[in-house]
């Protein structure tokens, strides 16, 4: 038989030489034999902590490193194993300070930094994270270091810095699905469209059963426009993980593209029966219903998307660091898109839908908010909806609001047509606004050439134009609405093409946004070859960059005088420029749609325009919450 161990130390250090061996029960014993002799030994309870932690007791483990952290401070393995259990059993924010204290003790060491980096990642202190792996990033940084940098860098908006670092990653770990995963994802976000489905793609291969790389495949492919293949990639998604809410949203988003409306809609109630589901599907459910034509089902799904606000009943708004945002928003009405125009990194915002009959808060919304954002832009659209939202913004008389509801109701094609008739440089063709019933005979006292357009449409839908008194005659409007009567103008230019400029104003400075140019006279980019020519996209880059020189006096002059007429906030002129020079006015109004990006990378040059645009509006939105710009 052995020979007792009569010592503590003796005891000890077999208990150590047994740990190793993974003989737990055994050195359990002897550390809780040392405890009997010696209550409360340090190094007793040391061991027994470690024995614990390997044991996942992370509970008694926590409980025993707290007890004896005092007696080893300056143990690093202690200070872990403490860290470690603390984020096991509470969180990682209770981690957070002995992590940075290991960090201080090894600042060589890149395992605890890499743990501090994740702890610092998940409670979303990305600066921190960066900051923290620096030091150890280099020609020797391991794979688990590089992939923490990229996270942190992506965290940060360090779109490049990620890819750099996921590439580096992914030299080390070249099966690793994770890295493919997340280098995809980046390549994403950099708009390199065809890249990150090559990228997600082999990370599908390497890990076919993983929902999240398939649906950020599917995204990706959609995004490329191959929808067909994105919803097998989604479908597929789905099937690996049925209860998970963001597969079924992208499905949705997908189907929506592909115009499978009522398949859409579907996945977005199957993504709601989902826990956890985001609550802002409600909001795209409501919005595949309104497309579908039932606009009163989707009314309590604009509602349910309200119900967590901050001025219902949701957690309260954030502090005032940053401006706190609502953004007054009418279903199916055309609103001006914030997407693009808001650095969101620099606000909070919520969205208010308007609906009829909501109980709208005022108190709690004036305490919850530091500004309105009145998106709702189509007077023709929103007619009800502006009058409950002006309603409801008399009411908040301690909020400012940019773009009131009130102004908007005066900025139809044909109340814009008459405010700015008789600008000196500007030809603004007469509009009417009439009935089907009506139409033929305001027609002909109109005359030909001219445009009849459906109220409430945009993009060029549903647009015709008649030359002549015989196209005239035999003109059949095809529905009971109301529609547009806009005398034509021909601007077409010396070449034979025609141009049609964009233009938006914030706060009365003028910004240029982009510039179409086609062989037909219903000018939109989706309509034009422009990624064809290069000459004509060399044509929009000096209108983007030398706006005034490229437009001339003229038309510059009458821009001026369109800032001073209109007394909106943010809205937007389409215009396009007759031989003369002078500025020939197709609209004016709020509803604008202005993109930060492009899915085609020939179209980068026309970023920095939309930068532009959106730190001067983020500058206004800062300025009328009284926050510093």
């Amino acid at each position: 038989m052995p020979e007792p161990i009569e010592t503590i130390d003796a005891k000890l250090e077999e208990a150590s030489r047994l740990f190793a061996q993974g003989a737990l029960i055994e050195a359990t014993a002897l550390c809780d034999a040392v405890l009997a002799e010696a209550p409360g030994h340090p190094a007793a309870l040391r061991r027994l902590a470690f024995i614990q932690v390997v044991q996942r007791n992370h509970q008694a483990a926590a409980q025993t490193l707290t007890d004896i952290a005092p007696h080893f401070p300056t143990d690093p393995t202690v200070t872990l194993a403490l860290a470690e259990t603390l984020w096991a059993t509470r969180s990682a924010e209770a981690a957070l300070p002995h992590l940075r204290q290991v960090v201080e003790m090894v600042p060589g060491n890149p395992q605890p930094r890499q743990r501090l980096a994740a702890a610092l990642l998940e409670t979303r202190q990305h600066d921190e994270a960066v900051a923290v792996l620096a030091p150890v990033l280099g020609p020797n940084a391991d794979a688990q270091t590089l992939i923490l940098a990229g996270r942190a860098a992506a965290a940060t908006q360090q779109i490049a810095a990620a890819i750099g670092h996921f590439e580096a990653a992914l030299r080390l770990r070249v099966g690793d699905a994770e890295v493919w995963f997340h280098l995809g994802m980046m390549q994403r976000a950099e708009n390199s469209i065809e890249r990150a489905v090559m990228t997600l793609t082999e990370a599908v291969r390497l890990a076919p059963a993983n929902a999240p790389i398939r649906v950020a495949l599917a995204d990706a492919l959609r995004a490329e426009g191959k929808l067909t293949v994105a919803i097998v990639q989604a479908d597929e998604a789905v099937r690996l993980q049925p209860d998970w809410p963001v597969a079924w949203s992208i499905r949705g988003d997908i189907l929506s593209q592909s115009n499978r409306l009522e398949d859409a809609a579907d996945s977005y109630r199957r993504a709601l029966s989902c826990a956890g589901c985001p609550i802002d599907v409600h909001a795209l459910l409501a919005h595949m219903l309104h497309r579908l034509g039932r606009a009163v089902e989707a009314l309590p799904h604009y509602a349910a998307s309200m119900a967590q606000a901050s001025w219902d009943g949701g957690p309260p708004a954030p502090d005032r660091s940053r401006p706190r945002i609502g953004i007054l928003s009418a279903p199916g009405a055309s609103n001006t898109s914030t997407r693009f125009i808001l650095d969101r990194d620099r606000i909070w915002a919520e969205i208010v839908y308007i609906l009829p009959g909501y109980p709208y808060p005022p108190e709690r919304m004036a305490a919850s908010f530091d500004l309105l954002f009145n998106t709702i832009s189509d007077a023709d659209l929103a007619g009800p909806a502006l009058g409950i939202a002006a309603g409801l913004v008399a009411k908040l008389t301690t909020v400012p609001v940019i773009n009131p509801p009130s102004e908007i109701g005066q900025t139809t094609r044909e109340h814009m047509a008459e405010r700015l008739s008789g600008i000196e440089g500007a030809v603004v063709p007469v509009t009417r606004r009439c009935s089907s019933a009506t139409l033929i005979g305001e027609a002909a006292a109109l005359r030909t050439p001219l445009l009849i357009r459906p109220t409430g449409s945009h993009g060029g839908e549903a647009i015709v134009k008649l030359d002549n008194a015989i196209e005239l005659a035999t003109y059949k409007p095809d529905s009971d609405g109301d529609f547009y009567l806009t005398r034509f103008v021909d601007f077409r230019s010396a070449d034979g093409q025609y141009r049609k400029y964009r233009l938006v104003f914030v706060e009365g400075e003028k910004f240029p946004y982009h510039l179409a140019i086609g062989d037909d006279w219903l000018v939109h980019y989706f309509r034009t070859n422009m990624a064809e020519r290069s000459d004509f996209r060399a044509e929009e880059l000096d209108y983007l960059e030398n706006c005034q020189s490229h437009l001339g006096a003229t038309a510059m002059a009458a821009l001026d005088e369109i800032g001073r007429r209109v007394t909106l906030d943010f809205f937007g002129v389409d215009f396009g420029i007759m031989p003369s020079g002078e500025l020939v006015l197709f609209e004016c109004n709020a509803t604008m749609l202005i993109r930060h990006i492009d899915e085609k990378a020939i179209y980068d040059y026309r970023k920095p325009a939309a930068d532009r645009i959106r730190d001067a509006v983020t500058r206004l939105v800062l300025k009328r919450a009284k926050l510093p710009t």
